[in-house]
């Protein structure tokens, strides 16, 4: 498929009858109308998670990501956990949470913590969007 193309392809059957009265051509025109949405639709999506996608890439590249796992492990070194332990331990779980939302408040102050190239910039809580892995939600809300 070429960028700004949709194919719409419809059953012979639908095309032979599109024509024979006006609910039938509205159908077949509807019809037609839900394709073009739906792909519209998904390419927007496509194109939002191409940008989160990057921007985490771009985080990971440029050392701004933390590893809340190698964190906890070194603050209490007696509960070495690995991520399947992680994903099960409430003390983890705990830790990570509390993190998450402390860097979520300082992502509110106007610094350049969260910039590779040391702008200084905040992101308001209304712009703020935080995405995470269905799984951790999950874990956090049953342990």
């Amino acid at each position: 498929m070429r960028y700004g193309a949709i194919e719409i392809m419809r059953p012979v059957s639908q095309i032979k009858t599109a024509f024979l009265d006006e609910s039938s051509m509205m159908s077949f025109i509807d019809g037609i109308y839900v394709a073009v949405e739906n792909s519209f639709k998904l390419d927007e999506e496509r194109l939002v998670a191409l940008a989160v996608d990057t921007a985490m890439a771009h985080a990971l590249n440029s050392g701004l990501s933390r590893n809340l796992l190698a964190e906890y492990n070194t603050l209490f070194p007696d509960a070495t956990l690995t991520v399947a332990e992680a994903m099960t331990s409430a003390e983890f779980l705990r830790f990570a949470s509390k993190e998450i939302k402390d860097t979520i408040g300082h992502m509110g102050t106007m610094s350049t913590i969260f910039n590779a190239q040391g702008y200084e910039t905040f992101t308001s809580k209304e712009n703020l969007v935080v995405e995470m892995l269905e799984q951790f939600e999950n874990a956090v809300d049953t342990y």
